[in-house]
């Protein structure tokens, strides 16, 4: 049998249309996977939640949204939430399970945030209106009763990492075994 150049190129050209073929297709899947959890945090979702820990239904809403979750421990620690039942967007559900713990949620760059309401929103809603009360002051030499970190954008990309919540779970595990010493 004898096999001619053009026989050759020939299968070399069909070898080429499989490979960028298969290429295309292993692009395409990649993908169309990506896409249905970049679009959940605008979407409505239905969410059926017994009562249980509130750290707990809070990730459950995030996991079903495909986001990312961060909240500080403190403040959730211990608390319950009740059943959330119904269709709702993924920061409402979140919303409707904090209310009345003087924290709140948003959904920020693919991340469920939680966080403590702002003092000086909350001593506004807490006082009559004739109260005075002072939540901080912009002194510079002035020592703090906690501990401030302070991240640049520039430091967090020097360091490697992508987002805020990287940052600061990398803070935290530097610094919490000197935290466990003390």
């Amino acid at each position: 049998m004898r096999v001619t150049q053009r026989a050759i190129q020939a299968m070399g050209d069909e070898m080429r249309v499989v490979r960028n073929g298969f290429f295309v297709g292993v692009c395409a899947c990649a993908l169309i996977g990506a896409t249905p959890a970049l679009a959940q945090a605008d979407k409505v979702l239905n969410f059926n939640l017994p009562a249980q820990s509130l750290t707990d239904a809070l990730r459950a809403i995030a996991r079903q949204s495909g986001l990312e979750f961060s909240a500080p421990a403190d403040p959730l620690r211990g608390k319950t939430s009740k059943p959330l039942k119904g269709h709702f967007l993924p920061a409402e559900a979140a919303k409707r399970l904090l209310k009345g713990t003087g924290l709140i949620a948003e959904v920020v760059e693919g991340a469920l945030i939680v966080r403590a309401v702002e003092a000086s929103a909350s001593a506004r809603t807490a006082g009559n209106g004739d109260d005075i009360i002072v939540t901080g002051s912009r002194i510079q030499s002035g020592e703090t009763s906690s501990s401030t970190i302070r991240l640049s954008a520039d430091s967090i990309q020097l360091a490697g990492q992508a987002d805020l919540g990287e940052a600061l779970r990398a803070w935290r595990q530097l610094r919490w075994p000197v935290e466990r010493q003390l």
